[in-house]
């Protein structure tokens, strides 16, 4: 019986894409004049890569990154310029957030029949109380535990350690609580592998599309017909189906200065997003790193080409063979679901389709 449903912060509550990317192009355009760099798409690739590697390991603070960026350019580091940075870099985060305009609605009607608590990652900082949740009390007060992974000797999420941690203040077993979070790494990943029951949440306002799966009545609330109504009140033996549309080297543009009726109203009902690609920035690459929500590093596919070393040979990377780590399909058929594969190019099939109940190509 699920007692307890705990939730992430940034994403899932409140929204604040809108203060990262402000925040991101403020940032790289005052290092880069620091810099003395005039090369702007060089300095992006090289600034984006060292970017990665630090949140592979859910390491969030500008101040490192920057750290690494200048010593790379093999400049001295100047401390109190990165500190202003960084504080400038959360301080737009933060005037750029809103909470998601029915998260305290939906909290409130679980709160009645659910304990509430929150797991969210430090954004850099390692001593307590500096998280910008605190400047949201509003929030604050609907949770009975709240868990800043990161913070003090707690280590960030993906980690199991944070989930137990919260887990063991509330005297529950993970098995009687649900996790909702917006990053299949951290929050699936790191929520499965404690042993809770993980809830992949959707934008618009997350809190309430994924939390309806806990408490179905409070889609009442919602219009007949609408895409939250919906989500609580499935057919009888029904599924609710997701469709993830990826579009392999579309820029932004071409959506936001053409025509696209269709895409627009499927964006409408339910996500739309702007990934910023991995190193390098191929096909066969990114494709997996965005099934396997990992880095090349952890998926094994860091190119499209590879030179066999025993027989010297120049390889297609385009077998499944070559994966080191599970498919987003393989995640799923453990738990019972159907998957379905549709690409435009056979070497995609034949590379991603693991645990894919179908595969096809055009």
């Amino acid at each position: 019986m699920i007692r307890a449903i705990v939730f992430d912060f940034g994403q899932t509550l409140v929204d604040s894409a809108d203060g990262f990317r402000t925040a991101e192009k403020e940032t790289q355009r005052k290092v880069r004049d620091a810099l003395g760099l005039t090369d702007e798409e060089t300095f992006l690739a090289v600034y984006r890569e060292i970017r990665s590697h630090f949140h592979a390991r859910s390491d969030f603070s500008r101040k490192r990154i920057l750290e690494e960026l200048f010593r790379h350019y093999r400049r001295q580091p100047d401390i109190a310029l990165l500190e202003r940075l960084e504080t400038a870099y959360w301080e737009r985060v933060r005037t750029m957030t809103r909470i998601f305009p029915e998260a305290a609605e939906v909290l409130t009607a679980l709160k009645v029949r659910y304990r509430l608590a929150m797991i969210t990652n430090a954004q850099g900082q390692t001593e307590e109380g500096k998280h910008r949740l605190g400047h949201y009390p509003e929030l604050k007060s609907f949770f009975e535990v709240i868990v800043v992974a990161g913070e003090g000797d707690v280590p960030a999420k993906p980690d199991p350690e944070p989930f137990h941690l919260c887990l063991r203040q509330l005297g529950i077993a993970p098995a009687e609580s649900v996790y909702v979070g917006d990053d299949w790494r951290i929050d699936v990943c790191g929520s499965e592998a404690a042993g809770n029951a993980p809830r992949l949440a959707e934008t618009p306002d997350p809190a309430a599309q994924l939390a309806l799966g806990a408490d179905g009545n409070a889609g009442d609330r919602f219009p007949e017909g609408s895409a939250r109504h919906r989500a609580a009140h499935p057919q009888e033996g029904s599924m609710k189906t997701r469709v993830i549309i990826c579009l392999d080297g579309c820029s932004p543009e071409y959506l936001s200065d053409g025509e696209t009726p269709n895409l627009d109203a499927i964006a409408g009902e339910g996500f739309h997003g702007i990934g910023e690609a991995v190193v390098p920035t191929v096909t066969n690459v990114n494709n997996t790193s965005i099934i396997t929500a990992g880095f090349p590093e952890s998926h094994g596919i860091t190119t499209n080409y590879l030179l066999d070393p025993v027989t010297g040979r120049e390889c297609y990377m385009e077998s499944a063979e070559y994966l080191l780590t599970r498919t987003a399909f393989r995640h799923l058929a453990d738990r019972g679901m159907k998957t379905c594969l549709l690409t435009a190019k056979d070497k995609l099939k034949s590379l991603i389709r693991d645990g894919a109940n179908i595969a096809e190509s055009a």
